[in-house]
């Protein structure tokens, strides 16, 4: 299964316990600490709540001294723009 296959279940579930919230918290962590870029990909015409989370998310991998690069499919739109000024 690849990255853009229609097929591939991408659907949210709940997580059930504490134990595996835990455990995705720990995998991200981990994922942060272990590599040294991210590239952060916003879903199309992103709206200000999708432009202030991946900004949020590279602010954050920033301050721990990581690479970061955020793209859009499309342009961001110019009112939304200094979100990206934060």
């Amino acid at each position: 299964m690849t990255f853009g296959d229609s097929n591939m279940d991408m659907q949210k579930h709940e997580i059930a316990t504490i134990a595996e919230k835990n455990r995705v918290v720990t995998r991200i962590l981990d994922a942060f600490t272990q590599r040294s870029s991210f590239l952060i990909i916003g879903h199309q015409s992103p709206d200000e709540d999708c432009i202030a989370s991946m900004v949020a998310v590279g602010l954050l991998l920033s301050k721990m001294q990581k690479r970061v690069l955020i793209c859009t499919a499309t342009e961001i739109p110019v009112h939304f723009r200094y979100l990206l000024e934060i």
